[in-house]
C-alpha cells in the first residue's frame, strides 16, 4: 500500500482516534474561506462578572488565506489575529512576513512581529498599519520571541545564523531603541538558534533558549541529531553571557517561561518523520519502535490528525524545572502521552501554576510550584482542537489558551474552568499574547 496521507488517516480513524473538529469548522478554515478585516463576535460566557480588558494577538502561518493578501505564498505571509477583549471585536491583518510566529507588545499600543526564520519583522501602530521594517543582518534570519525592557528603553530581538553548526552557526541577540527603534548592536546569544527570551527576577539578566547545533538534519525514520542546546543567562547591563545551562539531552530546547518560584520552565522537541517509502503500518511500526529503543517507551496514545498533517511522529519529551542561579535540572514527566510536541509556557504567578500546551497531544498540563502537584485537561473539555498558544491575562486569575487553526477560550485558574470562549479562526498560529489595554 503507498504511503499517504489519506491512507494514515483512514488507519487512524479505524483506531479509534477521536476528530479533532467538528465538520463545519474544519470546512470553515482550510478551505481557505475568507473572512471580513473587521467583525464583532458573541462569546459564550459560562461565569457571570467575568471582565476582561486588553487584546488577545495572534500571528499564523496562513496568511494568504487572507481576503487582503497581496499575492505572496504561505511562506511569506503572516495572519494577524487581534481580539478586543473589551467589545469583542476581532481584526485580521495580512503581514508581509514569513510564517508569524509569535507579536509582542513595545509600548503606546505599538506591536511587533517578529517573523520565522525569516529577514523582515515588523511593527505596527495601535491602528494595525505597519510603521518600522526590520531586516536582519547579512548571514542571519530572524526568529523567536522579542522582548521588552521598558526600563532600559530597549527591545531585545534573537536571530540564528544561516549555518547549521558550529562557531559560525551562533546567533545573535539584537538591541534596538524602544522608543525610535534605531539598532544599538548585536551580541552573541552564546549557543546556536536563540529562540525565546526571558527576564529574571531581578530584571538584571534574561534566560536564552537554544535549540542547539544541528547535527544531522531530520531525515524519514530518524529523529534530528542535537548538540550545544543551551539555556544561556545574559547580563542585561553588558549583554555579555553570565552563565552556559546545558540541557545534556538530545532535544531542541524550544520554549520557556519564568515561575513565581524563580525557575525556568522549558520545553523540549524531538521527533522523525514518516518515511514515505512503504506501508503505513510499516512506517507506524518503525517509529514505535524507535521510540521505545531510544527511550525505553511504548506507545498506548493515539496518533493524532495534527501530527498526520505535519508528516512526524514526535517524542514524549519532559517539561524541565532549571535553577538558573545553581543550573540543577529537573524533569517533570506527567504522562508520555500528554508530553507530544509541548509548545506554549505560561507563568501565572498569582495561582503559582505554570502552564504548558502539548500540541499533538491536544492536552493543557499545569505545574504548581509550592506543591509540586500536576494536572493535565484534554483539549476537548475547552472546545479546543490542536491546541498551541497559552498566555496569562495579567492583573486576573485567568489564561487565554488557543488552538492551532480555531478558537480561543479564557480559562479560570482557580478552577481550571472555561469561563469564556471564541470561536474564530487563527491562521495556524503558534502562540498567543495578551496586551494590556
Amino acid at each position: 500500500m503507498a504511503f499517504s496521507r489519506r491512507a494514515l488517516l483512514a488507519l487512524l480513524a479505524s483506531a479509534g482516534a477521536v476528530p479533532l473538529l467538528s465538520a463545519q469548522n474544519a470546512r470553515a478554515y482550510t478551505a481557505g474561506t475568507s473572512v471580513p478585516s473587521r467583525q464583532t463576535l458573541s462569546p459564550i460566557d459560562f461565569t457571570a462578572g467575568v471582565n476582561l480588558s486588553g487584546k488577545l494577538v495572534l500571528s499564523g502561518a496562513h496568511g494568504a488565506k487572507l481576503a487582503d493578501a497581496k499575492g505572496f505564498n504561505g511562506q511569506d505571509s503572516t495572519a494577524l489575529t487581534v481580539l478586543d477583549l473589551a467589545t469583542q471585536e476581532v481584526r485580521y491583518v495580512w503581514l508581509p512576513i514569513s510564517d508569524g510566529h509569535i507579536p509582542i507588545h513595545l509600548t503606546d499600543g505599538r506591536t511587533m512581529c517578529c517573523g520565522q526564520y525569516h529577514e523582515r519583522t515588523v511593527v505596527l501602530d495601535k491602528n494595525l498599519n505597519i510603521t518600522h521594517t526590520l531586516t536582519a543582518p547579512e548571514g542571519y534570519l530572524y526568529t523567536g520571541h522579542p522582548l521588552t525592557d521598558a526600563p532600559r528603553n530597549r527591545v531585545y530581538v534573537p536571530l540564528k545564523a544561516k549555518a547549521q553548526k558550529g562557531a559560525e552557526a551562533e546567533g545573535l541577540i539584537e538591541v534596538f531603541n524602544l522608543k525610535t527603534l534605531e539598532k544599538e548592536g548585536h551580541y552573541p546569544s552564546g549557543a546556536t538558534a536563540p529562540h525565546e527570551l526571558r527576564f529574571l527576577p531581578g530584571n538584571t539578566q534574561m534566560a536564552v533558549c537554544h535549540y542547539g547545533d544541528i547535527i544531522t538534519d531530520t531525515i524519514p525514520g530518524q529523529e534530528k541529531q542535537l548538540d550545544k542546546t543551551h539555556l544561556t543567562l545574559m547580563d542585561l547591563d553588558t549583554m555579555a553571557v553570565a552563565k552556559t545551562i546545558p540541557t545534556r539531552l538530545n532535544a531542541m530546547l524550544t520554549h520557556m517561561d519564568v515561575g513565581d518560584d524563580g525557575h525556568v520552565y522549558a520545553v523540549l522537541s524531538q521527533f522523525l518523520m514518516y518515511p514515505q517509502i512503504t506501508d503505513v503500518e510499516a512506517n507506524i511500526k518503525l517509529a514505535d519502535n524507535r521510540l521505545h529503543e531510544a527511550m525505553g517507551i511504548k506507545r498506548d496514545w493515539p496518533l493524532s490528525r495534527a501530527m498526520v498533517d505535519d508528516w512526524r511522529y514526535d517524542f514524549p519529551m519532559p517539561i524541565l524545572r532549571i535553577n538558573p542561579q545553581t543550573a540543577d535540572i529537573q524533569s517533570i514527566f506527567i504522562n508520555p502521552g500528554f508530553h507530544l510536541r509541548c509548545q506554549s509556557v505560561a507563568a501565572h504567578h498569582p495561582s503559582h501554576l505554570v502552564f504548558v500546551t502539548g500540541h499533538y497531544s491536544n492536552t493543557l498540563m499545569a505545574y504548581n510550584t509550592q506543591t509540586g502537584k500536576t494536572a493535565a485537561i484534554n483539549g476537548d473539555t475547552y472546545d479546543i482542537a490542536d491546541m498551541r498558544g497559552v498566555c496569562t491575562i495579567e492583573g486576573t486569575p485567568y489564561i487565554a489558551l488557543s488552538g492551532l487553526e480555531h478558537s480561543i477560550a479564557i480559562i479560570d485558574t482557580t478552577t481550571l474552568k472555561r469561563v469564556r470562549y471564541y470561536s474564530l479562526p487563527v491562521y495556524q498560529a503558534t502562540h498567543i499574547v495578551h496586551i494590556p489595554a
